[in-house]
């Protein structure tokens, strides 16, 4: 009696210890736990060793090899010979395109998806990284078309939803079918922190729809409470509903678990400003500058919370820095026009 397939593979390779199909058996068992892997790579180069021409099991080992740094080249190359012995075999096309895109070789990515696409048309997987892949080119149209490919094969693809969702937001008009998109998502996995917060940001971009993205910033917290995107999109919200007290604390919240959040600190310091600690809030302020010094929005929160503490000589320095970033800022040409006119 067989308590589980590896003793199956087990006892077949003590009967045959030159069953090449046993040792690939029993890696496929070993790759599932990630402290395996090198003993999964083992029995596929045995089960390799035993039958070359085993193409299965060279694919499987690029896998294993592509999860070990420093192995991707390793890995292509059991790509590529998989698809010698077998050159319609679509996943092995699928794994290398993976592969290629790890290298920085996209193109060679793009084509080696398109070809799994062409061998198999509804490989889900295939269809979900080429609408990735589009989307980040820009070429959003594209990608929406894999994205909606893969939810017809597969409906309950969470990810393809939110993904999907991501990239009707780039359409002008499309705000309603990417909420559509990211609800789907989140009834299908509402465990996802990303999603609500994907739709948290739709929903603070609509008129009247504030209070539902603080509803869905606040449940992305709760999944996930060291999240710092989540606090800082929910206190630009609180800003929009004029709860400022709140505001400040989730920007204070985002800064401490990533303390390199240049927009999170800028933001807090003008909040401060607003709110009668100019002090304080310059010196958020210039640590949002040290992070990122082109960052001209925190150059024009500078520059006015030096005019709001009458440093305006300095203040001028920061409205001229914004339009070298900006040329043609017109709220940086509008403070410099007040300056002049007042001295």
């Amino acid at each position: 009696m067989f308590h589980d397939d590896r003793s199956l593979y087990l006892e077949n390779l003590e009967r045959n210890p030159g069953s090449w199909l046993a040792h690939n058996n029993i890696g496929v068992e070993l790759e599932a736990d990630p402290k395996r892997t090198n003993e999964a790579i083992a029995q596929f180069e045995e089960a390799i060793r035993l039958n070359p021409a085993f193409f299965e099991a060279h694919n499987n080992l690029g896998v294993e090899l592509g999860k070990i740094p420093g192995r991707i080249q390793d890995a292509v190359a059991q790509f590529q010979e998989a698809i010698r012995l077998k050159p319609d075999y679509a996943e092995a096309h699928y794994n290398l395109a993976n592969a290629f895109g790890s290298l920085g070789k996209v193109q060679d990515a793009f084509a080696e998806l398109g070809e799994a696409l062409r061998l198999k048309p509804h490989y889900v997987e295939a269809h979900y990284d080429l609408g990735n892949a589009l989307d980040a080119l820009g070429r959003t149209p594209e990608a929406i078309a894999h994205f909606e490919d893969a939810i017809r094969t597969r409906p309950d693809y969470a990810e393809a939803h939110n993904n999907l969702g991501l990239a009707l937001l780039k359409l002008p008009g499309r705000q309603d079918d990417a909420v559509a998109q990211f609800q789907e998502a989140i009834r299908l996995r509402p465990d996802i922190a990303e999603v609500h917060t994907n739709l948290g940001n739709a929903f603070s971009v609509m008129p009247g729809r504030q209070g539902d993205a603080v509803s869905q910033f606040e449940e992305a917290i709760r999944l996930t409470p060291g999240n710092a995107d989540a606090h800082f999109y929910l206190a630009n919200t609180l800003v929009q509903t004029g709860r400022i007290p709140e505001a400040i604390e989730h920007y204070g919240e985002a800064l401490r678990l990533e303390p390199g959040m240049a927009e999170a600190s800028n933001n807090l310091g003008m909040l401060l400003c607003r709110t009668g600690h100019p002090k304080e809030g310059l010196e958020r302020i210039d640590a949002a500058i040290r992070m990122q010094p082109d960052f001209a929005q925190a150059h024009f929160a500078r520059g006015a919370a030096l005019m709001q503490t009458s440093r305006k000589d300095e203040a001028v320095a920061e409205f001229e820095k914004v339009l070298q970033l900006r040329p043609g800022d017109p709220s940086a040409q509008r403070m410099l026009q007040v300056i002049h006119s007042s001295q």
